[in-house]
């Protein structure tokens, strides 16, 4: 009938709980430095911090979720931005970078203009539209994503500097990596349409 199997036994048995026992001390090892990495990941320096004004900005704003917190800080804010001067370790992307731009300052066509020109720089292009006013003096890129760099390196082809891209998350853009305010000064920028 059902025979239950003999357990080993002598030096089988010995030999077969040492290689348990070995092999429990690799997995928990394993797991051990698994946590660590894990743990490295989400306390990493390089994020960027929010001073106690924006902290308390972004709270109020995440409240509100019909908004942008961009669009409705207005341009003074943006000038407030702590930046450290530092740019941050370039990603390579798996990806195009995709981008919305917004026509801050109020000439017919811009933001379409400046897609075209994006889009041969090899940009994805999700959106184009009017900013919420069109008062912005200066053009901004708004970094939405965690991909290091790539704020930087759009600036950088505009021609802009680097105190001229803000960290601003929005949970409502979950497909766009940057958001390309173009202000009064966009005829400075180095892509013209």
């Amino acid at each position: 009938m059902n025979r239950i199997p003999a357990r080993p036994t002598g030096r089988t048995a010995v030999d077969m709980e040492k290689r348990v026992s070995v092999l429990t001390w690799l997995v928990v090892a394993q797991l051990v430095l698994l946590l660590l990495l894990v743990g490295f990941e989400l306390f990493e320096d390089d994020a960027p911090m929010l001073n106690d004004g924006e902290m308390e900005q972004a709270s109020e704003v995440m409240d509100d979720s019909a908004d942008d917190p961009f669009m409705d800080s207005g341009t003074a804010d943006m000038s407030e931005t702590e930046h450290d001067g530092e740019m941050p370790p370039e990603a390579i992307p798996t990806r195009p970078t995709r981008v919305e731009i917004l026509n801050g300052c109020g000439i017919s066509g811009l933001a379409s203009s400046y897609a075209q020109i994006l889009r041969d720089q090899g940009y994805d292009v999700r959106d184009t539209r009017n900013a919420p006013h069109h008062n912005f003096t200066e053009t901004w890129v708004v970094d939405r994503s965690a991909i290091p760099g790539i704020g930087h390196r759009l600036a950088a082809t505009l021609g802009l500097d680097s105190t001229h891209v803000t960290f601003e998350t929005n949970p409502q853009l979950v497909d766009i990596d940057l958001t390309l305010i173009l202000g009064k000064d966009y005829q400075s920028l180095n892509l013209q349409p």
